[in-house]
Formats: C-alpha cells, sequence, structure tokens
C-alpha cells in the first residue's frame, strides 16, 4: 500500500517546527527517523495530513557529555550513534550495550532516539533504559519549554504525555552518582526482533552496600515499569550478598502481561524475571565490592 496524500513541510529551526505544530495540531506528524511513521503511514494505520520533516534542524543531532557528567541528547540522535560512544563509566556502557540490540544496522543508522520515545513501543529499549538512568525529556511549544521525567511520560502503549503541539528536542540524562553501576538485558526470539522482554538496572554501592536502586523491566504491554519490589532486595544489602535471581523473581509482582501473537502471558512474564536477573547481574560486575567505585 502506498500513504494517503499528505503535505510536507521542511523547518530549518526548532522555532519553525513548533509554529507549524501549533498550526496544525493533531493534524500533523513529525518525521525523525521515520522507521515507525512511514510504515503505519503505509499501512494507513496514519494518515496525517502534513508531515513535519525535523531532519535539517542540526542541533537536534548533537550528542553531548558535559563536564560535570551529565548528557544532553538530541531528538535526532541515530540509534547508531551510540554504539560509537568512545567515553568510558557506566551511563555510556549501558547506551552501547542498548542500542546494540535496536533492530538491524539499517535501522540504526536511521532511526532517532526521538522518535523511538515519542513512539512509546513497549518493546522498544530507549524508554526502559532513559527511566532506569532517571532521564528527563525536553519539550517545546510555542508557549516554552517544558521538562518531564520519563517515568511520568508514557501513558501506556503508543502513548505518551506529549502535547500535540509540542516537539521533543532532547533528552536530560543526570551525572553518574559515585558507585554506580548498570545493567542491561533482552530477550527476542531472532536478532533484531522485537524484545520479548527487556530490563535495564542502575544501582549505587557505598562501601559495598546497596544503597539506591532502580529496576526497570520492558516488553510489557503498557510499557516500561518501576520494579519497586525488586529494589526493595537489593537496597542496603551487601552487593556480594545480593541474589540476582531473587530479584529477578520479585520483578514479576509489577510486571503484568496477556497472551499476545508474540508470545503467551505466562511466558513473557517468566522471562521477564529472567531479564532482570542477567540485569542485576551485569550492574553488580560493574562495581567493585567493598570500594562503590566503578570498574
Amino acid at each position: 500500500m502506498k500513504p494517503a496524500r499528505f503535505r510536507y513541510a521542511r523547518p530549518r529551526s526548532v522555532a519553525e517546527a513548533v509554529e507549524l505544530l501549533h498550526e496544525h495540531g493533531e493534524l500533523a506528524k513529525v518525521l525523525a527517523g521515520g522507521q515507525s511513521l512511514v510504515p503505519m503511514m503505509s499501512m494507513r494505520l496514519a494518515q496525517p495530513e502534513v508531515i513535519i520533516d525535523i531532519n535539517r534542524i542540526g542541533p537536534l543531532a548533537s550528542l553531548q557529555r558535559h563536564l560535570d557528567g551529565s548528557w544532553h541528547v538530541g531528538a535526532l540522535v541515530r540509534h547508531a550513534a551510540f554504539e560509537c560512544i568512545k567515553a568510558a563509566g557506566p551511563i555510556a556502557t549501558l547506551l552501547r550495550r542498548a542500542a546494540g540490540e535496536i533492530g538491524h544496522l539499517p535501522i540504526r543508522l536511521r532511526g532517532s532516539i526521538g522518535g523511538s520515545l515519542v513512539h512509546a513501543d513497549p518493546a522498544a529499549e530507549w524508554p526502559t533504559v532513559v527511566m532506569a538512568l532517571d532521564g528527563t525529556l525536553v519539550l517545546e511549544s510555542t508557549y516554552g519549554v517544558r521538562r518531564v521525567a520519563m517515568s511520568e511520560f508514557v501513558d501506556g502503549p503508543y502513548s505518551t504525555s506529549i502535547r500535540e503541539d509540542e516537539l521533543l528536542t532532547g533528552l536530560e540524562l543526570p551525572p553518574a552518582p559515585p558507585g554506580l553501576g548498570a545493567g542491561f538485558a533482552e530477550l527476542s526470539r531472532r536478532p533484531g526482533d522485537f524484545a520479548t522482554a527487556l530490563s535495564a538496572v542502575c544501582i549505587t554501592a557505598d562501601d559495598g552496600v546497596i544503597s539506591t536502586a532502580r529496576v526497570v523491566a520492558g516488553g510489557m504491554p503498557g510499557g516500561p515499569v518501576r520494579c519497586l519490589e525488586a529494589e526493595a532486595v537489593m537496597v542496603g544489602r551487601a552487593a556480594d550478598a545480593v541474589m540476582p535471581s531473587a530479584v529477578g523473581a520479585a520483578a514479576r509482582a509489577s510486571c503484568h502481561a496477556f497472551d499476545d501473537v508474540h508470545a503467551p502471558a505466562a511466558y513473557r512474564l517468566a522471562m521477564s524475571s529472567v531479564v532482570v536477573a542477567d540485569a542485576v547481574t551485569a550492574a553488580l560486575a560493574s562495581v567493585r565490592p567493598g570500594t562503590g567505585a566503578v570498574r
């Protein structure tokens, strides 16, 4: 099939893009990487009257790590760019690891982190990773700038709190606290397929004792979920005494699934425990017992 007829606009600045969104509202769709939008238009699942192509807005493709260790990621940064990050540390390692799991190389070369976050596919890697990193999304409109925590951005499958006149321009990640360890794990039927289950975990250790934990499970029908019961299993315990399998089992209390064409609910829930345990194992391995220092 072919897309329905549409008007095409190619703004060269954020100000011009948000003015177009203000003018056309729900009739418009933003084109970033197009890896989700174009197939949906071809199948007539989406029929926008106006396409706003933001690929000529250069600043949106910026990936910066500031001197204080915080990150600013432009909405147009391609998935493949994260695979090429040269920086050391747990945040960079987590970003590289997650990016490598996204689709196949042609998708990673074109798809953008901003498009993935706004599309909010429950099986997508970036919403889970950004939630684990306590990231904040930067949304701009003709009324100004609004910042929304990733944990408050996703309302459900393919649904977010972005307004029809807003443009996601970037993502802010806080600096890594001392003793941060991070891990990522994903399970899919074949490399490049949508994830059956995935998880991102961030922990901090002080003198070998887990002081904070963020455990996020992805691949769930409603989107990524924070697994508070799993976090409680770790916080306050010595890092070398944490049993990843116990954390994975506790994570199931936060996960909900139903049968679909990709996997039965029971299987998806079982695999959520496995990927959480694997991500916890990776996070623990990146923390030196007794020092809280990052390997």
